[in-house]
């Protein structure tokens, strides 16, 4: 499978989450962030932004990362791998 074509939804935005979307986003899918925390959710793009520096990613895997509130906002048809990441 072409990793670009490939949607991931990460269920949690802590530490192994990010890196789990990061690494995704980093081979070329696409990954969806789900956190419900406002705290946490406002740290994922810094955080995250850390990990593609040390994967020396490019602004195009870094465009291809969405965070989401809800489970609700998530384009579920097109995800082809859900991963839980929270504690």
């Amino acid at each position: 499978m072409d990793p670009s074509s490939l949607q991931v939804a990460v269920i949690g935005g802590g530490t192994m989450g990010r890196d789990i979307a990061a690494t995704f986003a980093h081979a070329g899918a696409f990954a969806h962030v789900v956190e419900p925390f406002a705290q946490a959710r406002e740290a994922i793009a810094e955080r995250i932004g850390q990990t593609f520096d040390k994967l020396g990613a490019d602004a195009a895997a870094r465009a291809r990362v969405r965070v989401h509130e809800s489970l609700d906002t998530v384009p579920w048809p097109a995800v082809d791998l859900a991963i839980e990441a929270i504690p």
